[in-house]
């Protein structure tokens, strides 16, 4: 029997507004000045604004910074949409040592919503392993040559590059925000709590194994402010967590191959940065 979970994101586009020619001007400072161009991006000329919003209020600025837990859940993308036109944005953490990781790619949007249909991929919030530095993520807006184009497969998202995937798939960059994500220590904490070997990693292997052939996400929303998730894309990921807690355990995998109980250690620590246990309000994807 072949089980499918389809959930639609809750993430929505706003009206943003044209871009006057200072914050052109500012945008693109403020790009170079925290070397996202030339480290992400080429340079570019900003042609539509776009707006970034995380929970009701927090809208993106670049180079502020945010907690793992406060980019939870993906956030509502703002942009001034050309008539008879559609947009990609791939949302891409710069300093994993990756060094790019995927965390999100929505396609074919026109600026009236986002859809089950325009997630490429899966939304995943960033969340930096214990000690490091702070990360750069950043979000760019691409404009399609066509309408309702199909993106080339990815096999996974680390070591991504959006330059190459923007021009394996013939999108212009039309604007672009960034942000830092900040270590999240009791994220960290937990998952090392939740995982020595014992009960739990019994229990996880052999859900691994069940789950093999499985792919998508399972996920409870209680009230709209605790979720109950479990991942079942790369490995068994299972979080609980709210609007200022998080308390996750991860175990990931290669989806190609099944692991048995004795090759836990083995584990990417790359990997496991990548993927949040689970997304609320996220629908399955490629990888």
């Amino acid at each position: 029997m072949k089980v499918t979970f389809i959930l639609l994101s809750t993430a929505t586009t706003l009206f943003a507004g044209a871009v006057t020619a200072f914050d052109v001007q500012k945008i693109k400072k403020e790009l170079l000045e925290g070397k996202i161009v030339p480290d992400a991006l080429d340079e570019f000329e900003p042609v539509t604004e776009m707006r970034v919003t995380y929970g009701e209020k927090t809208v993106i600025e670049n180079g502020m910074a945010l907690k793992p837990e406060h980019t939870l859940i993906a956030p509502r993308l703002g942009f001034d949409p050309k008539a008879d036109t559609e947009y990609t944005m791939a949302m891409v953490n710069l300093d994993s040592n990756a060094p790019q990781v995927l965390h999100w790619v929505t396609t074919n949007m026109n600026g009236t919503g986002i859809e089950e249909r325009n997630q490429f991929t899966a939304y995943r919030g960033p969340i930096p392993p214990a000690g490091a530095k702070d990360h750069r993520i950043v979000y760019a807006l691409f404009e399609q040559d066509n309408k309702n184009i199909t993106i080339l497969p990815l096999s996974k998202r680390v070591h991504f590059d959006i330059k190459k995937f923007a021009a394996a798939n013939k999108l212009k960059l039309v604007n672009a925000v960034y942000m830092f994500t900040q270590p999240q220590e009791s994220v960290r904490r937990a998952q090392n709590e939740m995982k020595p070997n014992g009960i739990l990693t019994d229990l996880l292997d052999d859900l691994d194994d069940l789950i093999d052939d499985l792919g998508g996400v399972v996920d409870v929303n209680l009230g709209g402010r605790i979720h109950i998730g479990i991942g079942l894309g790369d490995g068994v990921q299972i979080g609980i967590g709210g609007h200022h807690t998080t308390r996750v355990v991860t175990r990931t995998r290669p989806t190609s191959t099944r692991r048995s109980r004795n090759t836990h250690a083995a584990q990417n620590a790359v990997e496991e940065e990548a993927f949040i246990p689970f997304s609320a309000g996220s629908s399955p994807a490629p990888i």
